[in-house]
């Protein structure tokens, strides 16, 4: 007997796959994933010279990434290769949403340790 009309059974995981891929998209978290994937690949992305004077710090507005600097000397080279660096977010990470880039002075693993540090209000 042939059913007319009637689709092939789907498997669960399938099913779960596809609402959860259709409600990355429309709620703009996968987005973010992306972006918060820079954080996590932040030395693969620039290079261990720059991963080595440099922190990601935070996302502001979703587009743009602010980031510590050692020092004010490194400040300044990495605002000359401010879209160089910006490259090289977009082909390791395409749908990323950063559009810009933010560089902040202070020793970065200072910075880190005094954020851990702050107490939660």
């Amino acid at each position: 007997m042939v059913f007319r009309g009637r689709r092939q059974p789907k498997q669960i995981g399938d099913i779960l796959d596809s609402a959860l891929q259709h409600g990355l998209r429309h709620t703009g978290i996968g987005a973010r994933r992306n972006d918060f994937d820079v954080f996590r690949n932040w030395k693969a992305i620039v290079g261990e010279e720059v991963a080595g004077v440099t922190e990601p710090e935070k996302l502001q507005r979703r587009t743009t990434l602010v980031v510590r600097v050692f020092d004010s000397a490194w400040l300044q080279e990495l605002a000359l290769q401010k879209e160089a660096l910006l490259e090289k977010i977009r082909v390791a990470s395409p749908d990323s949403t950063i559009n810009e880039l933010r560089f902040l002075s202070g020793d970065p693993r200072k910075a880190m340790r005094q954020n851990q540090e702050e107490p939660k209000r």
